[in-house]
């Protein structure tokens, strides 16, 4: 699993998970159990497999754009180590996408697969 280390904001009634490069909205569903922690750090997690490669039909709140690192081909799937601002992820994406080593790629979070941990307790908050 990836862990970013992130603050929440609010900005338009929205709240953001926000750090150095990456800036995704909290979906709807969690947003009462992170209000909270406003103005706090927290810990998202998104598994490999839970990042896709961006599309026009992502939500511009779930999209962020990372320089591909590695491109490791697989056969049926590729992983990409990426770097957001200072943090490295790993993308697992479909065997069709075509990048290479220090490209930018546009990556989107499957919104419903997005973890947050409190940093204090490391106990899944949302």
């Amino acid at each position: 699993m990836n862990f970013i280390e992130t603050t929440i904001s609010d900005a338009s009634g929205a709240l953001y998970a926000e750090t150095a490069g990456l800036r995704v909205r909290v979906p709807a569903e969690r947003v009462s159990r992170l209000a909270p922690y406003k103005g706090q750090a927290v810990t998202l997690g998104i598994r490999p497999e839970d990042l896709q490669e961006a599309t026009g039909g992502d939500s511009q709140d779930l999209v962020f754009e990372a320089l591909v690192e590695v491109v490791e081909p697989l056969g049926s799937e590729i992983l990409l180590d990426t770097r957001v601002g200072n943090q490295t992820l790993v993308a697992r994406v479909d065997p069709t996408v075509r990048t290479k080593h220090h490209q930018k790629i546009r990556l989107a979070f499957i919104p419903d697969r997005i973890h947050f941990f409190d940093n204090k307790t490391d106990e899944a908050v949302a």
